[in-house]
């Protein structure tokens, strides 16, 4: 379950029933002591009322109005993938593709994270008759390729980034996907054409629980 908090950029999810919060404004995740985190949880999964003091100490934390209703009226399960892309033995502009990556890198050198997602929140397809499956292959094939010299580590998010944009431009409207894992903790970003990952492999994204997707 993943959701967004009202009146906040926090976005949260309940990943083996510790809940997890992604603070856009401060680019951040945290998780919550012991005791609050169990009164998160009942509040957003069975609707429970919440104590006044542990109330409080969420509103400390930037996490306002936890009341059941507020949250009951924003869980937005975000549906994970049930295959992936199938592999193309021909890639589009691989030269582009490197130079997209690139771009959205130095974006996230000199942009605060919640300038770049606010920015690529209102990027809108441009129109296309049909968008074949196959012209996404091909640039997932592309980007494949452009990785060999952009590098793989660390570079989910402006990978996956540069992917949405490029995709849009080709008049796909795919859902960026940021997820996470615990234990030990780790975050992940992907690129889903509704229940396909786009520019990744199912194995991979499977390990993570959705915490943000738009």
């Amino acid at each position: 379950m993943l959701g967004e908090l009202p009146t906040t950029g926090i976005s949260y999810c309940v990943c083996d029933d510790r809940a997890v919060f992604l603070d856009v404004e401060r680019d951040r995740y945290f998780c919550l002591p012991s005791q609050l985190n169990q009164a998160f949880v009942r509040t957003v999964i069975d609707g429970d009322a919440m104590a006044s003091a542990d109330a409080e100490r969420l509103r400390a934390l930037g996490i306002e109005d936890p009341a059941p209703r507020d949250f009951a009226a924003r869980r937005n399960t975000h549906a994970m993938p049930t295959k992936e892309m199938a592999l193309s033995d021909k890639a589009s502009s691989v030269l582009r593709a490197g130079a997209t990556h690139w771009l959205v890198q130095s974006r996230l050198k000199r942009w605060p994270f919640a300038r770049l997602l606010a920015y690529e929140q209102r990027r809108a397809p441009r129109r296309s008759h049909n968008p074949s499956t196959q012209t996404l292959a091909k640039l997932h094939a592309a980007f494949r390729r452009a990785s060999l010299w952009m590098g793989e580590a660390d570079q989910c998010l402006a990978r996956s980034i540069a992917f949405r944009m490029l995709a849009f431009r080709l008049g796909f409207a795919p859902t960026l996907v940021l997820g996470i894992k615990l234990d030990p903790f780790a975050a992940h970003c992907w690129v889903q054409s509704e229940d396909c990952v786009a520019n990744d492999s199912l194995e991979r994204v499977r390990c993570f629980t959705p915490i943000l997707a738009f």
